[in-house]
């Protein structure tokens, strides 16, 4: 005998009884499995070969894995049989209603009680029924069900995305992740414009975001739309970068960095409208010339627009912590503009971080031996890596795996090539400093004679 110590589940477990009372004696079971396999194969798409047993228990079951195992699903206590729609009458259907708040559908195929209030308690109720008359005894609460669907929270929405629910916890219906992608494509599809653009095609990606051509209607004038989709940023720290991306970014204006015009949130993502460009990345550039480097005088001038931007956002405490070739443009009259400050940080220049961000050919021994340092010096670092590629068309530092290159930035050794010049490998050697203390400023790196010369 089975204990009942809440009066509630007991009054359920009479409501259930009852019902079984009221139904009368059985067909035979041959009549029943010939009528639950007509209904089935006109009114279901799941096999009802191998009828579903639905659990009304205050303890979870073990997950099964086939339909043969939910076939194979002991019988604990009372069954009850419903060959048709017309025998759950309206007194079921109250009670059911009643019985809601207390079931949840676990996992296709089985109905169960919330955790008990008492732990011993271990009252448990099975019922035997074809998932097609599943459907048709859930149909008539479906009404009652989508108004509690209503005030569902989108975090309940978030956390079962792969969920539409009738009632509480209760599964009836399931879309697959390609039916929410074409949803979602849909709505932004319906968005279309973002406001007062219309977007073309992608021109770029990045970690969290890809950037697409934009033409604003009233100027017919092009843009860059930098997209990022909200479900990339669920994550708060990802989301905080956005916010700050756009608020350092709004805050700078200079002819050598990317300028942001505006910026459009609709329900999907957030979108950087941003000055377009017209050319190609450093990266690309110095890969179509030989030996993949330029020519002294022509890195000298490009170096002296990107050092004259970097001076300029580290004298607003702005450090960009991922400075590289990819992340220079450069426009059709070969001027440089400084993009992606999705890492930039705001600080002064005496408050250090210990974030590990950047790209690792990039990044300076203070953040690969992972110390507090300072932002301004790491991007000085970076720069350094930088001018070194233009002039000889190698990284300073090279190897196989990310763990061999941070023991050999660790180290700081490099050796120069004959071919750069003194007056720039001077330069060079004061920007990888391994000292972060005694390394050039982006001011002092101006002043240098090399760009006299």
């Amino acid at each position: 005998m089975i204990k009942t110590q809440s009066p509630r589940k007991h009054e359920i477990r009479n409501l259930l009884i009852q019902r079984t009372q009221r139904i009368g004696k059985a067909k035979t079971g041959a009549d029943k499995t010939k009528k639950t396999a007509a209904s089935g194969a006109k009114d279901s798409k799941i096999s009802h070969n191998n009828p579903i047993s639905i659990k009304y228990t205050n303890r979870a079951p073990k997950t099964l894995t086939s339909k043969n195992s939910l076939a194979n699903t002991t019988v604990l206590s009372d069954q009850m049989n419903f060959d048709s729609l017309e025998e759950f009458t309206s007194k079921d259907k109250d009670g059911l209603e009643k019985m809601m708040p207390h079931l949840q559908l676990k996992s296709p195929g089985f109905l169960r009680q919330n955790p008990p209030d008492e732990p011993n308690q271990k009252q448990e109720i099975v019922s035997s029924i074809s998932s097609n008359k599943l459907a048709q005894i859930c149909s008539p609460l479906k009404e009652a069900g989508s108004s509690i669907l209503k005030n569902k929270t989108q975090e309940e929405n978030e956390k079962s995305p792969t969920q539409i629910c009738f009632g509480p916890r209760l599964r009836f219906e399931q879309v697959s992740h390609s039916d929410q992608n074409t949803a979602r494509q849909q709505v932004e599809e319906k968005e279309g414009t973002v406001d007062s653009y219309i977007i073309g095609n992608q021109i770029g990606k990045g970690a969290y975001a890809i950037v697409k051509e934009g033409i604003h209607k009233e100027t017919n004038k092009k843009v860059a739309i930098k997209i990022y989709d909200k479900l990339s940023l669920l994550e708060p720290n990802k989301k905080k970068n956005v916010q700050r991306e756009t608020r350092i970014l709004s805050k700078l204006n200079h002819e050598f960095i990317v300028k942001l015009h505006e910026t459009v949130e609709t329900p999907s993502t957030i979108n950087l409208v941003q000055e377009f460009v017209d050319g190609c990345s450093l990266h690309d550039y110095i890969r179509k010339m030989p030996g993949r480097k330029l020519q002294e005088d022509e890195a000298k001038r490009i170096f002296k627009e990107i050092m004259q931007a970097v001076c300029y956002f580290h004298s607003r405490n702005v450090s960009h912590r991922d400075i590289k070739l990819e992340n220079i443009l450069l426009t059709s009259q070969l001027k440089v503009k400084i993009i992606d400050f999705g890492f930039a940080i705001l600080l002064s220049d005496t408050k250090k971080i210990k974030a590990f961000c950047g790209t690792p050919s990039y990044m300076a021994p203070e953040i690969v031996m992972k110390k507090e340092y300072l932002g301004q010096p790491a991007d000085i670092w970076a720069c350094g890596i930088l001018l070194y590629v233009l002039l000889s068309g190698e990284f300073p530092f090279r190897a196989a795996h990310h763990g061999d290159l941070y023991i050999q930035i660790q180290r700081g050794f490099y050796v120069m090539p004959e071919t750069i010049s003194e007056g720039a490998k001077q330069l060079i050697q004061k920007m990888l400093n391994y000292d972060p203390n005694l390394r050039s400023t982006a001011k002092s790196v101006l002043e240098e004679p090399w760009f006299q010369s």
